[in-house]
């Protein structure tokens, strides 16, 4: 017997023999009346488990602890239990630096780290600044461009309106009545274009 090369293979021949192996352990179950737990782990970290009827993975793990005297757990429980204390740590000395760079626990800090935090506190300002100069001239230059926009329509507003008002002067220089008909005419052409 040597290792499948192709993942395909592999798969399929897994997927085959997992089931002849839960198949078989059902048998051995219900023939011997034997509590049985089966877990696999595939290569594509898929897990595919059995366990007799009526019972529990767990139950079977502690009886198997209780007979034997191995603790499963313990190892796993002693580095979880370090686990916690290492985040606690963390999250205690995350809480403090955060405190101090609001001004307060500073009571044991000796002089050279007050001095570091003040330094740290001037850069981060110094920082806080620049960014917020950044935002401010792009703000600035977003205004500057919608100011100039509207300063380009109202030229355009502008110009049209005296090439309207030569328009009917030269249409009709003497009457009052034509220049009015033709204001309202052109305002309706504006207004539906």
């Amino acid at each position: 017997m040597k290792k499948i090369d192709n993942a395909a293979n592999m798969e399929v021949t897994f997927s085959k023999r997992r089931s002849g192996i839960f198949k078989q352990a059902e048998i051995l179950s219900l023939l011997s009346d034997a509590q049985i737990s089966l877990i696999m782990c595939f290569s594509n970290n898929k897990f595919y488990d059995f366990v007799t009827p009526n019972t529990t993975h767990k139950e079977i793990f502690h009886r198997y602890q209780k007979a034997s005297g191995v603790d499963l757990w313990q190892t796993q429980y002693q580095k979880m239990q370090e686990e916690l204390r290492n985040l606690r740590d963390t999250n205690n000395k995350l809480g403090r630096a955060i405190r101090q760079r609001m001004g307060k626990d500073l009571h044991d800090m000796r002089f050279d780290e007050i001095f570091e935090l003040e330094q740290t506190m001037i850069s981060a300002l110094d920082h806080l600044n620049k960014e917020k100069v950044k935002i401010i001239k792009r703000m600035e230059n977003t205004l500057d461009k919608k100011v100039s926009g509207m300063e380009n329509e109202q030229r355009e507003m502008i110009n049209m309106e005296g090439d309207y008002l030569r328009e009917v002067a030269v249409a009709n220089p003497n009457s009052e009545y034509g220049v009015t008909h033709l204001l309202t005419y052109h305002g309706h052409v504006m207004n539906s274009a």
